[in-house]
Parts: structure tokens; C-alpha cells; sequence
């Protein structure tokens, strides 16, 4: 009998079943994908490319094909650990220093969120809930204000370019209507490249952001989990 043999898309959804029903919480923890991963013979080293990749894409919404970059940026995951006081107030100070803003602190049973309006262009939201040994991490932010202020700024200037080649246009070797082609080019061209690079950069500051707080989860269970030990080896030395 021949062997089954499946494509990447079937492998990659076989092991994600497979794993997760190992889970009692329906949650894969990093120790035990590497623990699958080592015996299928994948090294550590590329397994940690994987999840490095797999968290800076997380939230990233396809490019807009007008604006050249994302019109939001939207994150939720589920994290193992604890959300202490001490993970709540350094995330906060990371906000704030990250995205320039005080924004408005709401506590309320087991959530936590802070909300920034970003000058009016720019609304964060971000949302923290404690549930059974785990944190759902909620982040979504829109730049639709943004592409407003490009779009009402590239407007003007093409009105400016597109008169300044009417009545200066017929000087030159182009002519006006070659010319009003050009700087109608130009300047969406330079609309959309500096709004791609101010979206593209808001998205990459968020996913940072996320990134730094799963870190200090993760810190913090370890911490957790070393506590246990510690606590064993102190009885052990003192027996």
C-alpha cells in the first residue's frame, strides 16, 4: 500500500489539530510546538524564525492598492500568563512613550483597556482580559484619518500644479498638457509614498508593542514557574 503523502497547506493543519488536541485549554504553548517540531527533526533555530514571523505578520492587513499601505491594524491573540499590576503599568508606559500620547486608562473586573485618538487621525484601542490563565490581547487602530489628511494635502497641491502648468506650460518644450500629465503624476505618486511610509511605520510600532507585552508574559511565567523550585531547593538546603 502506498504511503499518503499531503501538500504544505494539509501538513501545516494536521500538526495544528494535531497539537492542539494535546491542549486542554485548546491552546498550543511554545513548549510543546517545540517539542512537535524537534520530533519531526525541524531545528530550533527554524522553528523560532517561524514564530518570530508568524507574530510580526499578526494583524497585518492587506496594503490598500490606491493608498499603498494598510488602512488598520488589528491584533487578537490569546497569551498564557498573568497580567500583573507591574505588565499592566509597563505597558502602559510603552504606549504612552511609543505612540506620544496619555491616552485614557479604563479598569473594569478583569479587562484593562487604554484608548488614544491620535490627534484625530489616528484612534488606538488597546484591550487586555484576564481569563483562566490567559490574556486575550485586543488591538485595532484606523488611519483613515490619515489617508483624509494625504488625500485633502495632495489636492491642494495638484490644484496648485495643474494651474501653475496652464499658465506657465505653453513656455516650455513639453507644452501644458504634457506637463499637467507630469505633475498629476507626481504628486500621487508622492501622496501615496509618504502615506505608505507613515502607515507602514504605525503598523510596525503596534506590532512592537504587542510583541514587548507577550515578552513580559512570557518573562513573568517563567518567573512564576521558577518560584516553585527555588522554594524546594531553600526547603532542601535547610533539611
Amino acid at each position: 500500500m502506498a504511503e499518503r503523502r499531503f501538500n504544505e497547506k494539509q501538513t501545516a493543519e494536521i500538526l495544528r489539530l494535531a497539537v492542539q488536541g494535546q491542549s486542554e485549554s485548546g491552546l498550543t504553548s511554545e513548549s510543546e510546538l517545540r517539542a512537535a517540531a524537534q520530533e519531526m527533526g525541524i531545528s530550533p533555530e527554524a522553528i523560532s524564525r517561524a514564530i518570530d514571523k508568524t507574530e510580526s505578520q499578526a494583524g497585518t492587513e492587506k496594503p490598500s492598492w490606491f493608498w499603498g499601505g494598510p488602512m488598520a491594524v488589528s491584533i487578537d491573540d490569546v497569551v498564557e500568563g498573568e497580567l500583573t499590576t507591574d505588565i499592566w503599568e509597563d505597558t502602559i508606559i510603552d504606549l504612552r512613550k511609543t505612540l506620544g500620547e496619555e491616552g485614557t486608562i479604563n479598569e473594569r473586573g478583569n479587562v484593562r483597556e487604554w484608548t488614544a485618538i491620535g490627534g484625530g487621525l489616528v484612534p488606538v484601542n488597546v484591550s487586555l482580559r484576564q481569563l483562566n490563565g490567559t490574556v486575550r490581547l485586543d488591538i485595532s487602530s484606523r488611519l483613515d484619518g490619515v489617508a483624509v489628511m494625504f488625500g485633502i494635502i495632495g489636492t491642494f497641491l495638484l490644484i496648485m500644479g495643474l494651474a501653475l502648468s496652464g499658465k506657465f506650460g505653453a513656455a516650455t518644450a513639453l507644452g501644458a498638457p504634457a506637463l499637467m500629465i507630469i505633475v498629476t503624476a507626481t504628486i500621487a505618486a508622492a501622496t501615496r509614498f509618504f502615506f505608505s511610509r507613515s502607515s507602514n511605520a504605525h503598523e510596525k510600532s503596534i506590532r512592537l508593542l504587542a510583541k514587548r507585552l507577550r515578552t513580559r508574559l512570557a518573562e513573568n511565567n517563567a518567573q512564576t514557574a521558577q518560584q516553585p523550585q527555588q522554594a524546594e531547593t531553600n526547603e532542601s538546603v535547610r533539611a
